[in-house]
């Protein structure tokens, strides 16, 4: 199937100017040291299963997802879970014989997303976007690229906050040299966004702005003869890829991997020193600030932290950075090059610190991909495992403290089933909270609490409560903290959330517990719908006459603040050639179910004819309404202006 064209307008590129002007000069952000991590063995495969490729996802609930190379029916690979609590792998669906896939993406429904062969059987392969429905066992081609795309990919699709899927391709285009597609959620078909120079190749995987602009890297391709790749831009809008910077392979090093974006619009990468695997001097971490056109090296790789970072880093939500590298370390009997380390570039430090040290025993060796950030800052990666058969495991990296720690929690108390987002709410939750482990807890112990999709605290969850206490806890003792919530955030998506409290004790330890039931939100909503309540049919030129409208609002909040209501004439009923009467700004606090009139004095024109009227409220739309169109309304009849 070859790409249709556009689904979608994109933002043109001159409303883009006024952002990148205005943020060219940030700087960079302060950097502060974080705590150090516990490293554990999650899951181990067995010998007939394979080794893992690329991130893992992990859900909100804490299972784990991820691509193995070999294994399953025919041993051509598949997917895998890791189950929370469990530390067996189960494949999910088997890959049909000389299968190549991406990496997996994950929405909040746990439904899974990767790239692979459209006829892996043979034929005129090329590229299709497959999913794995949550609870399903088989993949579903949910779009074909065509385009003679060959089953070559640059990275994991990215998925926008609508259900939308963008990728890149090493091949197709209009230059068959690779393209930045898109999947509208739904559709069943690949767009064609914008293709790639001879020479480019995307890398890895696409990040996106809160504008909709993308961005990403090439490993190939640039200002400099010797193409040592790029950072890129496709704006929304515009079908031309944008150039920001060009590596030049020595002062300014090459190869850069994949992107990671922070909630402010930074973009950050690593990438090698220059084109040779010397694991003294190759490899740095950047950040190329939101509208920046330079990147700033914030550290630089050694022998002890590693090298050969392949993958996109993972950035939490206070812009501390890690990943994982093939290489390095300085183990002993591994000398010079190691086996691969798991680091991070903690916010302020211009070091790069290891946080494990891969030693080729029960921990494995040779990490085969990045990291990616579970609940409470938890990093998951895999590795090749232990011994001759080296199928692989599932390691994690628990931050602060040694583990979960002895406290446990219980949230009871009233959680209404429903709420808007900004309107008043009544929720009492008790904590009660347990020291179950054989010795005393001393010293202070925070909760706070958080609406959340799963039982589990991430990266999406909202905080809407705190509380603490400074405890002497006998083993088997407990003490209870208290939260009433009186109104959500405004800015609360909708959906249904678990209310998930996250202790930490003294040393550090952290342990979530959810209430039993869960709470849906509204979107704030005003609909506003017109109607003429009095209505006048004859009306003497140049004098005044009234008309009355009954403004009605189906929503869920109030309709409130000035707005401007526009009246026009029109011969045949047409906003294409009315005349605008009269435009006035009316006070509207239009409640849910309770209709408002609204009186309007005009003035009638003196022309002789006859026209209808044309009510319009609020036409910029300052009250954010559901369905705009409905605050338009046509007259039953002309008016005769005698």
């Amino acid at each position: 199937m070859n790409h249709p064209t556009m689904l979608r307008n994109r933002r043109p590129l001159a409303l883009r100017a006024k952002r990148k002007s205005a943020v060219s000069a940030e700087a960079l952000e302060p950097r502060t040291l974080l705590s150090g991590y516990s490293f554990a063995v999650a899951g181990t495969f067995g010998p007939t299963f394979g080794q893992p490729q690329e991130n893992l996802v992990v859900d909100g609930a804490g299972n784990v997802y991820g691509v193995a190379t070999s294994g399953g029916a025919i041993s051509a690979g598949g997917i895998f879970e890791l189950a929370h609590g469990s530390t067996v792998p189960a494949l999910l669906v088997s890959f049909p014989a000389n299968f190549t896939s991406s990496g997996l993406t994950i929405d909040g429904s746990g439904d899974l997303y990767l790239l692979g062969d459209s006829l892996p059987a043979g034929g005129t392969e090329d590229l299709s976007v497959y999913e794995l429905a949550a609870g399903g066992t088989s993949l579903q081609n949910i779009a074909d690229l065509g385009d003679n795309t060959l089953p070559d990919y640059a990275g994991n699709l990215l998925l926008d906050s609508g259900g939308n899927l963008y990728g890149t391709a090493l091949s197709g285009g209009t230059n068959g040299a690779g393209e930045i597609f898109e999947v509208v959620k739904g559709s069943g078909q690949a767009t064609l966004l914008a293709s790639f120079l001879g020479g480019q190749s995307p890398n890895e995987n696409l990040v996106m702005d809160s504008s909709g602009d993308l961005f990403g890297t090439t490993s190939g391709g640039g200002a400099f003869s010797s193409g040592n790749g790029t950072i890129f831009e496709l704006p929304k809008g515009s079908g031309t890829i944008n150039t920001i910077y060009s590596f030049n392979g020595t002062a300014t090093g090459a190869n850069p991997t994949g992107l990671v974006m922070d909630s402010k619009g930074d973009l950050f990468g690593s990438r090698m020193n220059d084109n040779t695997y010397d694991p003294t001097t190759i490899g740095s971490i950047f950040e190329l600030p939101a509208g920046g056109t330079s990147p700033t090296v914030l550290a630089s790789f050694s022998a002890a932290t590693g090298y050969n970072s392949y993958y996109p880093l993972a950035v939490d939500s206070a812009g501390d950075l890690f990943g994982a590298t093939e290489f390095g370390g300085d183990v002993a009997g591994h000398p010079p090059d190691g086996v691969g380390v798991v680091f991070e570039l903690p916010a302020g430090s211009q070091t790069i610190t290891a946080l494990h040290t891969f030693e080729a025993g029960s921990d494995g060796a040779s990490p085969l991909g990045g990291v990616s950030l579970g609940a409470n800052g938890v990093l998951y990666g895999t590795s090749i495992g232990p011994g001759s058969a080296g199928t692989g495991l599932v390691y994690t990296l628990t931050p602060g403290g040694t583990g979960a720690g002895t406290l446990t929690g219980a949230l009871a108390g009233k959680l209404p089933s429903s709420t808007i987002a900004g309107q008043k709410v009544s929720i009492s939750q008790n904590l009660a909270i347990t020291n179950s482990g054989s010795t005393p807890v001393s010293g202070s112990v925070t909760a706070k609490l958080f609406l959340s999709t799963g039982a589990a605290v991430d990266s999406t969850s909202i905080p809407i409560g705190s509380s603490g206490k400074s405890v002497k806890l006998k083993a088997h003792a407990h003490f209870a903290l208290n939260f009433k919530i009186n109104s959500l955030p405004s800015s609360v998506p909708e959906g249904t959330y678990y209310l998930v409290a996250q202790i930490t004790d003294p040393a550090g330890n952290v342990s979530d517990t959810a209430s039993v039931g869960t709470i849906t939100v509204a979107a704030r909503e005003v609909n506003l719908s017109l109607a003429l309540s009095k209505f006048a049919t004859t009306a003497r030129g140049g004098k005044k006459f009234s008309e009355t409208l009954s403004i009605s609002n189906s929503g869920n909040i109030a309709a409130a603040g000035t707005v401007p209501i526009v009246v026009y004439t029109s011969p045949d009923g047409l906003l294409d050639d009315a005349t605008q009467l009269a435009s006035v700004a009316k006070k509207l606090d239009v409640k849910p179910g309770k209709p408002a009139a609204i009186s309007l004095s005009l003035i009638a024109p003196a022309n002789g004819t006859s026209d209808y009227l044309i009510f319009v409220v609020d036409p910029d739309n300052t009250l954010k309404e559901v369905t705009p169109a409905n605050d338009t309304l046509v007259s039953p009849s002309k008016v005769a202006f005698t």
